[in-house]
């Protein structure tokens, strides 16, 4: 498989068992970058979330700043490490990739928490075990563990954001407020104008924040192109924006 090539950089993602898509691309663009030095990826893959928001750093000038992402597959983290190793010369953001559940891993003080969980929970599930760690929640990151424990990895004024289907978004918002974390964005994504709500962009601090910032976006417009405001949003990433 080629890599998957951005403007600034390209990635590998064949060895991991989740190819770069939409709903990472769209978290990394959008998440808010003001005061975050260091950032952790909860679930890499191939590390795309990552990347893109170290791309951002760089352009913002951002020195000193880390990016650490975490996976419990070993076939992902060699191949996030083998991109950064591509991505170094691009950037002065750190990398550090490690094989290791977020239940046992120990670091602490992110200003910026990001993750395109595993979300699937009652559906049928892939006979191959990598896909099925990835995909399904109650086997190895139930909603309450992600939360409890990555609240205890944010600095004092750090946000944790996440990207879910639209019926997902609803119960994982309810388990954060159970947790004492206060919602501070809600993104709402819609394939084209005419179909419903697919996916959420959650934000997510420990501080009650004083509004609610909100927005909807269409990937697609009426004729099936990519919207204007897509396009906005991702033009730093895609090579034909």
């Amino acid at each position: 498989m080629e890599p998957f090539r951005f403007k600034h950089f390209q990635l590998s993602h064949e060895a991991s068992t989740q190819r770069i898509g939409t709903d990472s691309v769209l978290l990394a663009a959008l998440v808010p970058l003001n005061g975050v030095r260091s950032v952790l990826d909860v679930g890499c893959g191939c590390g795309v979330i990552g990347f893109c928001i170290a791309d951002r750093l760089r352009q913002t000038g951002a020195g000193n700043s880390s990016v650490t992402g975490i996976d419990v597959d070993a076939a992902s983290i060699a191949e996030a490490r083998a991109n950064a190793d591509n991505f170094a010369g691009a950037t002065p953001v750190a990398f550090c990739f490690q094989q290791v559940a977020l239940q046992e891993f120990r670091d602490r003080d992110f200003d910026l928490i990001v993750s395109n969980p595993p979300y699937f929970v009652s559906s049928l599930k892939p006979a191959d075990e990598r896909r099925r760690l990835a995909r399904h929640s109650d086997d190895a990151l139930p909603f309450s563990d992600f939360i409890r424990h990555t609240k205890q990895l944010l600095s004092p004024k750090g946000k944790i954001f996440v990207i879910l289907p639209q019926t997902e978004s609803i119960e994982f918002e309810t388990l954060a407020k159970e947790h004492s974390l206060f919602l501070s964005t809600k993104i709402e994504i819609r394939p084209t104008p005419s179909k419903s709500i697919n996916r959420v962009i959650l934000g997510f601090s420990s501080d009650l924040p004083s509004k609610i910032f909100t927005q909807e976006i269409c990937i697609r417009d009426g004729g099936n192109d990519f919207s204007e405001l897509y396009r906005d949003i991702t033009r730093d990433f895609y090579l034909d924006f």
